[in-house]
């Protein structure tokens, strides 16, 4: 299973300032490793899978994660109901916050796949992640999709630079 680098034209200031935030509330949320982003920024509210709070659980443990929500608005999550496992959008602030997170996430991954494996499934998975190098002003957006036990193991084996 390849992982697709590809430039990316995301601009951070610009979904923050979607979001509501200010520019002091920019700042801080720039001195987070990986930020976590709703399903639509151009939603009226912030809506995030249930997974959104297991992944942030698992990655905080080791990086600063930011929860991006609408400001002034309520943040719903929803349960996935489908076999499939879907990653919402991680934003790493730098390549060594993608480095350390891959194998969190692709431990992540390979737990739920063991969970349904016994059920005779193997959920597929789609894991789309954009990393943001400050220094050369540079986006990569970094995506995967297949199934669960293969993403798993390409995410953990992956290595990229800018």
């Amino acid at each position: 299973m390849p992982i697709e680098v590809t430039d990316s034209a995301f601009n951070l200031d610009s979904v923050l300032t979607k979001l509501g935030y200010s520019s002091t509330q920019m700042a801080e949320i720039t001195s987070s490793d990986v930020l976590l982003l709703p399903e639509d920024i151009e939603s009226s509210e912030s809506y995030f899978n249930d997974n959104s709070v297991n992944i942030k659980k698992a990655i905080e443990k080791q990086l600063k994660v930011a929860v991006l929500t609408r400001q002034g608005a309520k943040s719903h999550y929803r349960a996935q109901r489908a076999a499939d496992i879907v990653v919402l959008l991680l934003v790493f602030l730098g390549l060594q916050a993608f480095d350390v997170s891959k194998g969190i996430i692709a431990s992540w991954i390979y737990d739920r796949y063991l969970q349904l494996r016994y059920r005779g499934r193997v959920p597929n998975v789609r894991f789309t992640g954009i990393i943001i190098d400050d220094k050369r002003k540079l986006a990569k957006m970094v995506a995967c999709e297949g199934p669960a036990d293969k993403i798993s193991e390409t995410l953990r084996r992956s290595k990229f630079k800018f």
